[in-house]
């Protein structure tokens, strides 16, 4: 898996110095690898890991929260801007729109995918009651030429991230470091408020800001102080299902079941979104606020932890969500 992972980061030809003498040759990567990043203003950058090409485009979507590889050249995007979920091809040097959802959202931050779903992390007061705690997730079917809203699910906290563990659904609190878990979610096919089956608090995390889950390893991102641009972290588990196995309903998952990346040589300030790819065992890294914005990447995610540089680093002013696509 490490080798793999070298080859990615040579590859991209990023910051990282890379051997001369790293026999690349003898290891066959997917053909088709791509890391897609986004920015607060909108653009999109497709970096081709095989070749090293980067492509740029502009979105016209402000705010890119979310974004989702459909295949190589199409992708799903979710702006707070827009309050949209497009999908779009890319056509030589454009984003051409090809899909829209529901008019619906107000406050989109983050998007999960399970084959045709998207399910839409919306933070918004959704009962205009300052004083209780509530927000929604809408539920959208893609299937051929259609992007459609089937049904919007309401919670009893305010929601941030959002991702699939199988068919279950993990969800963390915006304003908490606590960390909840729907059972077979996209079996509720009502719009009313549903309460998760298990929640749990992650010791050591401000707030749960990015979160990814991949071959029973989660990874999540904390961004520590809002303003500071040395105190985010990453906490990874690579076994979490047993270890959320072991914790009951409202109790604490310790330090000590977690792997933490932290320190100033990690870069790691405001990291916003991560993504895991267990083919390469390699976490990718939206860091917004380090540096101005870069995107950094960890080898040999199973047992990283500590105060790691990064393996890639690589700056991009504001970025704001990130995808690595391969087959």
């Amino acid at each position: 898996m490490l080798r793999k992972a070298f080859l990615i980061i040579c590859g991209l030809g990023f910051l990282h110095s890379c051997s001369k003498d790293e026999p690349s040759t003898k290891v066959q990567i997917s053909k088709n690898s791509f890391l897609f990043a986004a920015t607060q203003e909108g653009q999109v950058k497709r970096y081709n890991i095989n070749t090293g090409k980067v492509g740029t485009y502009s979105s016209g979507a402000g705010d890119i929260t979310g974004l989702y590889g459909l295949d190589v050249d199409s992708l799903a995007i979710l702006s707070m801007t827009d309050k949209s979920l497009k999908t779009f091809g890319i056509s030589g040097n454009a984003l051409e729109e090809r899909l829209e959802g529901s008019q619906s959202l107000e406050h989109p931050h983050d998007l999960a995918v399970n084959n045709s779903f998207f399910v839409v992390a919306d933070d918004a007061d959704a009962d205009g009651d300052p004083l209780t705690e509530d927000s929604r997730l809408f539920v959208f079917q893609h299937e051929g030429s259609s992007l459609k809203l089937r049904n919007v699910i309401f919670l009893n906290f305010r929601v941030w991230a959002v991702e699939f563990m199988g068919d279950d659904l993990l969800v963390s609190h915006k304003t908490s470091n606590k960390l909840a878990v729907f059972n077979d979610f996209l079996e509720n096919r009502i719009t009313n408020v549903v309460r998760a089956n298990k929640t749990v608090t992650i010791e050591g995390v401000t707030r749960i800001y990015g979160m990814d889950f991949e071959d029973n390893l989660l990874v999540l991102s904390d961004i520590g102080t809002e303003t500071a641009d040395n105190d985010g972290s990453l906490q990874i588990m690579p076994d979490f299902q047993g270890v959320l196995n072991g914790v009951a309903d409202g109790a604490a998952i310790p330090v000590d079941d977690q792997l933490v990346l932290q320190g100033a040589n990690t870069k790691l300030g405001n990291p916003v979104k991560v993504v895991y790819d267990s083919a390469y065992n390699v976490i990718f890294v939206a860091e917004q606020l380090n540096g101005g914005g870069r995107i950094v990447a960890f080898n040999n995610a199973r047992s990283a932890k500590g105060n790691l540089a990064p393996d890639l680093n690589y700056p991009l002013a504001k970025v704001s969500a990130i995808y690595f696509y391969t087959r």
